[in-house]
């Protein structure tokens, strides 16, 4: 089996921060492939410039854009902050009403 990883990052040197904003728009568009979906936004440089954070500062970043991300269809989430992507997954799948 796959796995769809979108790529947010910079791991080019011909991508731009604005990039990874945009991918993250548009996350929906993946689920086409019917594959699952990763979301690896944990700590990334595009949330860092946005808030002025460090790495290990960026956990409000980090929620908000994979939360984001749960609401259009994302299914595998990697992060750096375990506990507290947990909490917020059983937050979003309770509001969503999800078991």
């Amino acid at each position: 089996n796959y796995v769809l990883d979108p790529g947010v990052g910079n791991w080019s040197p011909l991508r731009s921060l604005d990039n990874d904003w945009v991918l993250c728009q548009n996350y929906e568009r993946f689920s086409a492939f019917g594959r699952p979906v990763l979301a690896a936004v944990s700590r990334k440089s595009f949330i860092g410039n946005l808030v002025k954070k460090e790495p290990e500062d960026r956990l409000a970043g980090s929620l908000a854009v994979t939360m984001l991300l749960l609401q259009k269809g994302v299914s595998i989430v990697r992060t750096h902050d375990v506990p507290q992507t947990r909490d917020l997954i059983s937050v979003f799948e309770r509001m969503v009403n999800r078991p």
